[in-house]
């Protein structure tokens, strides 16, 4: 019994061992992917040539499927497939495209044929031919007098023949290109019996016999010079040389079907026998193709043309086609064509014409209301069509779906929706970016509304929304904007109204935001949060913040009142005013719970920077390290300056000093070049010149690289370097530098030079002193200051008329009177000067 169970299985297992393998296959943007499950114990070998790779199997795997290889692949890469026994997988490429191989953890052979520059002639190995004749050549053009008899015409059969898919040798009549076609009779149209028999498919062949490949015929290649003949000054006697010309056969030039048009020029470039074109041929030549493409686009565009059956919609299947782009044989859906031949090109796409109609027209259907639209039940109908037959998406109904949610205001839900399937590109790139709006307020994604402010449709109002900011000045069509709002319906206009006003207002366009206001008032029963912020927003554009009316918005705790708060702060702080204990608290609480939101970052920044404002430097710094990473490099480097220049400006020496070594690093790197010289001169006042000195290394710009070179200077000086000081000085003039060098030149003993220095500087007081230590006592005569001027008087006379003693013997008697009168004058003038002179008193002990 167990011998025949034994058996039963043998014969079972027997012919399961013979397994066939489909061969899948799926384009993409840069490269062409076949797929092939192979068998647990099948090893695959590859062996590329020019133009031809083949795949050779061993293992269990008997057959391999290619049924379906083309029904998802253009030829661009992969020209044709055979499978052979053995089995073999042969490849014949387009390209000289590069084969990458990858077995997969399920045993899934991977073949990937990537882009590749085209096959040059002759390069590729020679295939079999096909077993049919090749087709015989037959001249489109007048056939020459010495022509032998024009072959009999019979009807051409409908359904018993077939064209044979074999290349057609390229012609050369004279100046034409011709493709090998006979010459047909428009009033009789029928085929040569000999082009029938030639172009009609082989028999199928007898698989006992093995036939050996015939070896492929080339056509000749005759050179024919008829540049002289074919010139528009040419004599008719060249003319007519040139009908009579005989046809030369050119070689057959394979252009794989989707063959990009630089690689079939590039191709058909390199067949033999045809002259090149004059300057002046090459222009006339360009000229006729312009024109031929302009008037077809001028037809296109005024609707005078039919489209035809390559331009339907695409089927189910093509929809679900894996990739946003193109795969080169389906186009993308909502592909419009752009001449290039209306104008030239544009980095920007600007002067080009676009045969689907107005620029300024939206491709995705109006934000219009709809009267009698009741949400629950439009939503349950929308969301119970979106998957069809066999469980498949149903493409028009999620677009359904996600345009019903931009109508009532849902942007992420509408984004989403967008995402799930493939949408048509254009109109998904609108939708996308109103999902994005409605969400953040702006789009912060590259937008399709780029440019089209100026429009006069529903595009202008999204093209205001979609930046963050519109510059104050810009052109825009204000009816187009207001005609586009009073058309959307009420759940919608509630949420860009106030948008709309806000942009405007940040965009000095009072006026217009008071329009958009009003308009929002007349169609809404009540006042959003939203609306009342941007009525506060606007009812104080021109000064400090109302505290009655924006306090009312944050108490409301609701999800403008973070918004209310930021901006009532940001208001404050940007009129120079401080923000109150409460205020602050309250941006603590909101960045406590938005901690995971992006608003989270701006309450940080407006925290941090109210703290430094109200002089609470400690705690201002102490939350700054305690956020640094969740701030952003950009927001980190306007904190840092802020704080560094209120720390510079209003902090006492103990904290000045304190916080700034302990950022001294960051301070350095993210200040700016103005507040990094304040906080250089609190140190060179603090007496710190090295750590000065040390923050001004780098070169500043401006007004900025000026008031650092001052700054350089004195802190060379506070160094006792006057050179060095006088060096940084080099090449500046003004009152400020000219006292700068006299403190250098009294820093070096030139005393009189630094009284020259002082005086032309306008400081009397310190050329004085610099005149004193000099002792130019003439000058000093004329000080202001009556105690120095009165000594110097005294001086100055003792200089001009001393009072003569003899050498031996006592003085006369007048001498000595005048020496007495003088001595009294000495010490009055000293003890007025030092009357002048301020000394502390004591300590009491």
């Amino acid at each position: 019994m167990m011998l025949r169970i034994a058996a039963l299985l043998v014969l079972i297992a027997g012919p399961g061992a013979a397994q066939t393998a489909l061969l899948r296959s799926g384009d993409h943007a840069e490269f062409t992917r076949l797929t092939l499950p192979l068998p647990a114990d099948t090893s695959f070998a590859l062996t590329e040539g020019a133009g031809r790779a083949v795949l050779s199997f061993a293992g269990s795997l008997q057959e391999i499927d290619i049924a379906q290889v083309f029904e998802r692949i253009g030829r661009s890469r992969l020209a044709a497939v055979s499978a052979g026994p053995g089995p073999v997988l042969e490849l014949d490429l387009a390209c000289a495209c590069p084969i990458e191989t990858t077995l997969a953890a399920s045993n899934l052979l991977i073949v990937d044929i990537l882009n590749g520059p085209p096959l040059e002639l002759g390069a590729t190995e020679p295939a079999a031919p096909p077993q049919s004749q090749a087709l015989p050549v037959v001249s489109a053009a007048p056939a020459p007098l010495a022509a032998g008899p024009v072959p009999p015409l019979v009807p051409a059969p409908r359904v018993a023949t077939r064209l044979s898919p074999q290349p057609a040798p390229i012609l050369l009549i004279g100046r034409r290109l011709s493709l090998g076609l006979p010459a047909i009779d428009p009033l009789n149209p029928t085929l040569p019996a000999e082009f029938l028999d030639s172009a009609a498919m082989p028999p199928e062949p007898d698989p006992s016999v093995t036939a050996s490949p015939p070896v492929p015929s080339i056509p000749p290649v005759t050179e024919v010079n008829l540049a002289e003949a074919a010139r528009p000054n040419a004599p008719p006697s060249a003319r007519s040389a040139l009908v009579e010309t005989p046809a030369v056969s050119l070689p057959v030039v394979p252009l794989p079907r989707a063959t990009a048009r630089p690689e079939a020029e590039s191709l058909v470039a390199t067949i033999p026998g045809i002259p090149e074109l004059s300057p002046a041929e090459a222009r006339l030549t360009r000229e006729l193709e312009q024109n031929l493409l302009a008037a077809i686009g001028n037809a296109a565009t005024e609707g005078l043309l039919q489209p035809g059956p390559g331009s339907n919609q695409l089927t189910e299947d093509q929809r679900h086609i894996s990739g946003g782009l193109s795969d080169g044989t389906h186009p993308d859906p909502g592909l419009a064509a752009t001449p290039s031949t209306f104008g030239p090109d544009s980095p920007d796409g600007t002067g080009r014409i676009v045969l689907s109609g107005n620029p300024c027209a939206l491709f995705m259907s109006p934000l219009a209301a709809v009267e009698g639209m009741d949400f629950i039940p439009e939503l349950t109908k929308r969301r119970s069509r979106l998957t069809g037959e066999r469980d498949r998406d149903n493409v028009a109904a999620y677009h359904d779906l996600a345009h019903f949610y931009l109508l009532y205001g849902f942007g992420p839900e509408a984004g989403s929706v967008l995402a799930s399937v493939q949408q048509p590109p254009r109109e998904a790139a609108e939708m996308s970016s109103i999902a994005r709006i409605l969400e953040h307020g702006h789009d912060p994604e590259p937008t399709p509304f780029a440019g089209r402010i100026t429009c006069d449709t529903e595009a202008a109002l999204w093209a205001a929304l979609a930046p963050a900011q519109i510059p104050p000045g810009s052109d825009f069509d204000g009816d187009a904007i207001k005609r586009s709002l009073l058309a959307m319906p009420n759940s919608l206009k509630a949420v860009v109204g106030p948008l709309l006003a806000e942009r405007f207002l940040d965009a000095r366009e009072e006026d217009f935001a008071r329009e958009i206001l009003r308009i929002v008032e007349r169609n809404l029963p009540g006042v959003s949060g939203r609306q009342a912020l941007a009525e506060a927003k606007l009812a104080t554009a021109d000064g400090p913040p109302d505290p009655e009316a924006f306090h009312a918005l944050i108490a409301q705790n609701s999800d403008v009142s973070p918004e209310a708060l930021l901006h009532y702060t940001n208001s404050v702080l940007g009129h120079g005013g401080v923000v109150d204990a409460e205020t602050i608290g309250l941006l603590e609480s909101y960045r406590t719970q938005y901690r995971d939101a992006a608003l989270s970052a701006d309450l940080t920044r407006a925290e941090i920077i109210a703290r430094s404002a109200s002089g609470n430097f400690p705690s201002a710094f102490e939350l700054y390290d305690l956020q640094r990473e969740k701030l952003m490099p950009e927001v980190q480097e306007e904190i840092v300056n802020g704080l560094a220049r209120n720390l510079a400006g209003q902090g006492s020496d103990a904290v000045f000093t304190r916080l700034y070594f302990g950022h001294a690093a960051e301070i350095a790197a993210k200040g700016g070049a103005g507040t990094l010289n304040m906080v250089a001169d609190r140190l060179i006042r603090l007496g710190l010149p090295e750590a000065a000195a040390q923050l001004l290394e780098n070169e500043a710009e401006g007004e900025a690289a000026r008031t650092r070179s001052l700054l350089r200077a004195r802190a060379a000086l506070a160094m006792n370097l006057p050179r060095r000081a006088e060096a940084e000085l080099g090449g500046l003039e003004g009152e400020d530098v000219m006292a700068l060098r006299a403190e250098a030149r009294l820093a070096a003993a030139d005393f009189g030079a630094a009284e020259r220095l002082f005086s032309d500087a306008g400081q009397t007081e310190a050329a004085a002193e610099a005149a004193w230590l000099s002792r130019n006592w003439q000058g000093l005569r004329e000080d202001p200051e009556p105690a120095r001027a009165r000594l110097a008087g005294v001086v100055t006379t003792q200089q001009t008329q001393p009072v003569i003693l003899p050498e031996i013997g006592p003085p006369t008697l007048a001498a000595s009177r005048e020496v007495l009168s003088r001595s009294g004058e000495t010490r009055a003038a000293l003890r007025d000067l030092l009357a002048t002179v301020e000394v502390d008193p004591p300590a009491d002990p």
